[in-house]
């Protein structure tokens, strides 16, 4: 070969030639002239991507923007190996580009956009699209880099929850960015977020902007955004889904009064939630609102004629409560592993459901009101509860309602009220040095003048 060196590889790439020789010098040569070429060198590059939209790098400022420029249906081109062009023709910029924006009338980002078997790793940590645009298959997969994404626009957000049914589906089209996106950003105009729009494991995301012009909150909107702690909701907003914000980690909530709807188990398992005050608009808190929200302490309802089940069940922190007069039911383990020391409950009050107060750190009861019915198991296993007093009336207790509330040392029933068999079970009582059998008390209608104040003796 008389001492000549033979290039013997050949690297191609889109029309780039590189001949590799066998000198590790010239190899890293090579290496340098492929990165310069992509570097701001080149300048602003431009160029169709379908639809009347134009594509643009600016390497000043490290962003690929996307444009509607002139007519068309706004719908960029799919790439992909089913398609006759596979990547697309800002490929080169993958490990250059820090923001994506997609500009409005922009409508469909076509397949394998920025996603492809060549290209494992796109750096982009910021990515601006329109609410309601359409993504096609694996069109943004791997932008999995995403810190921050502003959805702009105006009009309701498009619901992603059902069109995808593979792997995907229930997913919105930037859940691959859930290991570190940061903040979401709801530019004004933007009137609804759907359901699962940010739901599970978006657990880096702590800042979420909201605009005036939202007005719904969908079902698991926020679901399991364990990071997410302070935010303000919008003062025009009328409605939050159920679980909307489950098991995210807000401290201190005001739902403003605007707000006429909550679904069930919307703010629930916020195990730092200290503090909530809830809307004038509302006249019901809904079912499992702040269940588990262990350190509650404070909530201030303004009108509130229904408690739902469930709603502070396990609230170990909430020792005070308002009853406030217009209050009709409270629901089946309202108040279950509550922190509450006393109930005062108003005379409005019908209906005290199974387990509401269940296993709860009540020392007293006050019911003043004359007909109200309270369920099996109302007050099952208060153990630090000393003191009863229910006015008179017709108001019955049923079978077990203090079943295991076994340390009660006062009870005064008022005249008319009706206890059903065992309402006090594992209890002997005794009044003026004679113990009562339960003949004479369980399912004994209390009539005559004044109180009866029984005693109960270990």
């Amino acid at each position: 070969m008389d001492g000549k060196v033979e290039f013997r590889d050949i690297f191609k790439h889109k029309g780039l030639m590189i001949v590799v020789g066998v000198s590790a010098l010239m190899l890293l040569s090579a290496s340098a002239v492929i990165v310069s070429s992509y570097s701001e060198a080149d300048g602003v590059q431009t160029g169709d991507a379908g639809g009347g939209v134009q594509w643009k790098w600016d390497p000043s400022v490290k962003t690929l923007s996307f444009l509607k420029v002139s007519a068309g249906d706004g719908r960029i081109n799919n790439y992909g190996p089913e398609q006759s062009i596979v990547y697309p023709p800002w490929e080169d910029y993958d490990l250059l580009v820090e923001n994506i924006v997609i500009g409005e009338g922009v409508k469909y980002l076509g397949t394998f956009s920025f996603d492809g078997t060549a290209r494992p790793y796109i750096s982009a940590t910021k990515m601006t699209v329109p609410c309601d645009m359409e993504y096609g298959r694996v069109s943004i997969e791997l932008l999995t880099n995403l810190k921050e994404i502003k959805i702009t626009g105006s009009g309701p957000m498009k619901d992603y929850s059902s069109e995808r049914k593979d792997k995907f589906e229930c997913k919105a089209p930037w859940h691959a960015s859930q290991e570190k996106l940061e903040k979401i950003i709801f530019d004004y105009g933007v009137t609804s977020i759907p359901v699962k729009s940010f739901s599970k494991y978006y657990k880096h995301l702590t800042t979420v902007e909201f605009p005036s012009t939202i007005t719904k909150i969908g079902d698991y909107a926020f679901y399991g955004c364990v990071a997410l702690k302070d935010f303000a909701l919008p003062r025009n907003l009328e409605s939050i889904g159920e679980y909307a914000f489950s098991y995210c980690d807000v401290r201190s909530l005001t739902i403003p009064d605007s707000v006429t709807s909550i679904g069930n188990y919307a703010f629930s398992v916020n195990e730092d939630m200290t503090e909530a005050t809830l809307s004038r608009s509302m006249d019901g808190i809904p079912d499992g609102i702040f269940e588990s929200c262990y350190k509650l302490k404070k909530v201030n309802a303004p009108a509130v004629k229904t408690i739902g089940e469930e709603a502070f069940s396990n609230c170990y922190a909430l020792q005070r409560f308002e009853f406030k007069e217009g209050l009709t039911s409270i629901g089946k383990n309202a108040f279950y592993y509550a922190g509450l020391i006393s109930a005062d409950l108003p005379s409005t009050l019908k209906q005290i459901s199974s387990g509401a107060f269940g296993c709860s750190k009540l020392e007293s009861v006050h019911i003043s009101s004359a007909d109200v019915k309270v369920e099996s198991a109302a007050f099952f296993g208060d153990v630090q509860l000393k003191e009863v007093a229910i006015a008179d009336g017709s108001s019955v207790f049923c079978k077990d309602s203090f079943l295991f509330s076994t340390y009660i040392e006062k009870l005064i029933i008022g005249e008319g009220v009706t206890v059903e068999p065992d309402a006090f079970k594992m209890y002997s009582f005794y009044k003026d040095g004679g113990r009562l059998d339960w003949d004479q008390l369980a399912g004994h209608t209390f009539e005559g003048s004044g109180n009866l104040v029984l005693t109960a003796v270990d």
